[in-house]
């Protein structure tokens, strides 16, 4: 591990991170917004985390057969490293960049652990008055900060999560020998991704966003007496309406759902069950294209399940008189 932060394990299921460095406090406040299975433990002054693994983003992308992270993964990546540059933004800090090794990913979730990049603002900007380390994933400012004293704008670390997410989607480095990429050049790496437009797409996204909409009020609305539990391929959904909702997504390897001859389908299967009791869960939001043998095939007597359609992209299952096979 890094020299400012330490990681142990203190039973089956709890690690101890330790963060030190000038800004340790301010990244604790982070990590905490994201991984809600932590809480501060002031006796030794560190993080404790419950959780079923932990490791470096860079030792879980070496043990992947492909070396990539999956398209789901990435959106996740960006969901929770967007909360935290937003949240540390209003309390007046931002990262200049990211690390491989600086960033933990636990269970389904990451964060930045390492405030070795982080640095207080002055009205939105971060100003260097001596030189500075270059991160891996870097910003065309960074890499053209050639004069001090100098400034730039915390922004630039949304650059900074883009490099990375391209690493961790393509495995393919945007700045390497630290040249800034042209627009032609960008464009030939995300050559192997494979772009599909059909031919009513715009008309369809138009829908697709005014169903989501309405997806989000409803949820607004009924959450606090449906306590309810979103089953969604959207894994945007819950960051974009700012829902404290459960969610039964879980990563095994590339996979957030686990398929009835999956090698880990028990332990998912485990899993969900404990969600929907542990939380006391009524209803079921499916959004999306999930299927309902997910919850269904875990149900005892199927005809307990009350269903109703809210629209063409969401329907709600109560699940009050159900019981559920462990």
């Amino acid at each position: 591990m890094s020299n400012n932060f330490s990681l142990s394990k203190i039973n089956v299921f709890t690690y101890n991170l330790k963060i030190n460095g000038e800004n340790y406090k301010t990244i604790y406040k982070s990590i905490l917004k994201i991984i809600k299975s932590s809480h501060f433990d002031y006796t030794s002054n560190s993080l404790l985390i419950k959780c079923e693994k932990i490791t470096t983003l860079k030792k879980y992308i070496l043990s992947l057969n492909n070396k990539k992270l999956s398209y789901g993964q990435c959106i996740q990546l960006i969901d929770d490293l967007s909360k935290q540059i937003k949240y540390l933004h209003a309390i007046d800090y931002g990262f200049y960049g990211f690390d491989l090794n600086d960033i933990l990913t636990v269970d389904d979730h990451f964060f930045v652990c390492n405030p070795k990049y982080l640095v207080s603002l002055t009205d939105d900007l971060i100003f260097f008055d001596y030189p500075i380390e270059q991160p891996y994933f870097s910003s065309p400012e960074i890499i053209k900060l050639t004069t001090l004293p100098s400034e730039i704008n915390y922004r630039c670390s949304y650059y900074s999560l883009g490099a990375l997410i391209i690493f961790c989607l393509l495995n393919n480095y945007l700045l390497v020998g630290n040249e800034i990429k042209t627009a032609e050049e960008i464009d030939k790496i995300f050559a192997g991704l494979k772009w599909i437009t059909p031919f009513d797409y715009y008309e369809r996204s138009k829908q697709e966003v005014l169903l989501l909409n309405e997806i989000k009020n409803f949820i607004l609305f009924n959450k606090e007496k449906d306590r309810p539990i979103i089953i969604t391929d959207y894994l945007f959904f819950s960051a974009i309406s700012n829902l404290e909702i459960p969610s039964p997504i879980k990563w095994y390897d590339s996979v957030i759902i686990p398929e009835k001859n999956n090698k880990y389908y028990n332990y998912y299967r485990v899993f969900f069950v404990n969600k929907i009791l542990n939380n006391n869960v009524k209803n079921i939001y499916l959004i999306g294209n999930m299927s309902t043998h997910i919850f269904l095939d875990l149900i005892e007597n199927k005809k307990c399940v009350i269903f109703k359609k809210i629209n063409d992209l969401m329907s709600v299952y109560n699940i009050e008189q159900c019981k559920f096979i462990l």
